[in-house]
């Protein structure tokens, strides 16, 4: 009975350590969230984002030539919260494997500087240009990688 009881007394301490640490994470997971809310907020991540989901729409639209565009806006409006809402989602756990709390908040507080605005400001069309610079020398190696195979006697359809 006295062996019951200990066991009984040690699973109840156990257990209420485990229930404080788990709202203690929640508490934490929300409060981490928020924080990388904000900070693609002040790093233009959230409106590149937003740049993007109309791009997606835009090709549901042309894989769907048969639903109305006003249907497909309609689409757009209702679910391009949940959009944000699921990156959201699938972000958090990625930059947490990297990223502590702290160092949001010390990230964030780099994008509040007149630098850290800049690039905020400037990195979505960098991105963009040095994008289509690195498809232009893909496209430039492809071509010639190719003629050195034609040279070999290759064909692209026998590659």
């Amino acid at each position: 009975m006295k062996r019951t009881a200990i066991l009984f007394f040690f699973l109840c301490t156990l257990s209420y350590g485990y229930a404080q640490t788990s709202d203690t994470l929640q508490g934490n997971d929300k409060e981490y969230r928020e924080t990388l809310d904000r900070l693609m907020l002040v790093s233009g991540t959230s409106t590149a984002l937003r740049a993007q989901f109309p791009l997606l729409m835009q090709m549901m639209e042309n894989m769907l030539p048969d639903v109305p565009e006003e249907v497909i806006h309609k689409m757009e409006d209702k679910f391009g919260d949940l959009f944000f809402e699921r990156i959201s989602d699938l972000y958090t756990p990625i930059y947490k494997r990297y990223l502590t709390l702290e160092d949001l908040k010390g990230y964030i507080a780099f994008y509040e500087t007149p630098l850290g605005k800049k690039i905020a400001m400037t990195i979505p069309t960098l991105n963009k240009e040095l994008m289509e610079a690195g498809q232009k020398a893909g496209q430039s190696i492809a071509r010639e990688v190719l003629q050195e195979l034609k040279k070999e006697g290759y064909t692209p359809t026998t590659l």
